[in-house]
């Protein structure tokens, strides 16, 4: 750890990575069990400190589905348009969640989000980039990926609020559903952010891809409250395995 920066930066996430158990894959290793079997699992950052503290916070920019996504089953995933700012409370700003991680902890994330590159990490004099010129300042790797660029989308406590999207000259590309494990990922997001399941499924219903938009996310919802059913069941079943039960969660 000598010689690298400590500097600490608030990371906003507006697609799988607002369900805290997706954003430990990227912390701490591994996948989850809703993952393509042919995702590889990942290496997690170098450090494995969790967030210090996370919160809810709206991104001036609109949400997007699109690519093809092997993670996600082949399904589009979450994009925002960074080419226009819209106005305090329009209709599509973007909630996203965002987390109290080093800037260190960030760049990791950045290159597992992209197909494990070392060559796109955040220098000590972009982050002073980020930090006076404030919103709206992005950096775009010089590389073909997805999520290619960095963009100030405000400040908390002082520090910037970062996230990542992809290069302008890619928005236009065709917008994409999404897998229903996906869907449920996002779901579960906003709802450990404090947003009604409801509420969930009507913001991702208006910026979903698809005629039927409202009736493919409430399945993904209605899937997600059988599942937390079943998990509910499951805790009274290894109610009594002490042990092995403890382990079992901290194994997930």
């Amino acid at each position: 750890m000598a010689g690298r920066m400590s500097s600490r930066v608030w990371y906003a996430s507006y697609g799988s990575n607002m369900c805290r158990d997706r954003l430990l894959c990227y912390i701490q290793g591994g996948k989850l069990p809703t993952m393509s079997p042919e995702a590889p699992p990942y290496p997690g950052c170098r450090d494995t400190t969790h967030p210090a503290s996370t919160a809810m916070y709206s991104i001036p920019y609109r949400l997007y589905f699109a690519r093809n996504s092997k993670t996600w089953h082949r399904g589009g995933i979450c994009f925002v348009d960074h080419r226009e700012e819209l106005e305090e409370g329009h209709a599509h700003h973007t909630l996203s969640r965002v987390y109290d991680i080093t800037l260190d902890q960030f760049n990791d994330i950045v290159m597992q989000e992209n197909a494990f590159r070392r060559d796109m990490e955040l220098t000590h004099e972009h982050y002073e980039a980020f930090c006076s010129r404030g919103f709206g300042h992005s950096h775009t790797f010089p590389v073909p990926s997805w999520y290619n660029t960095v963009v100030c989308v405000g400040q908390l406590e002082g520090r910037p609020v970062l996230t990542f999207t992809c290069s302008e000259d890619q928005h236009d590309q065709p917008r994409i559903p999404a897998a229903a494990s996906y869907l449920g990922i996002l779901l579960q997001g906003l709802q450990e952010a404090d947003l009604h399941l409801d509420d969930a499924v009507a913001y991702l219903a208006a910026r979903f891809p698809h005629a039927n938009a409202h009736t493919i996310i409430r399945s993904a919802a209605s899937a997600l409250e059988e599942g937390g059913k079943n998990a509910d069941k499951g805790d009274k079943d290894s109610s009594q395995c002490g042990t092995h039960a403890e382990e079992d969660k901290q194994e997930k």
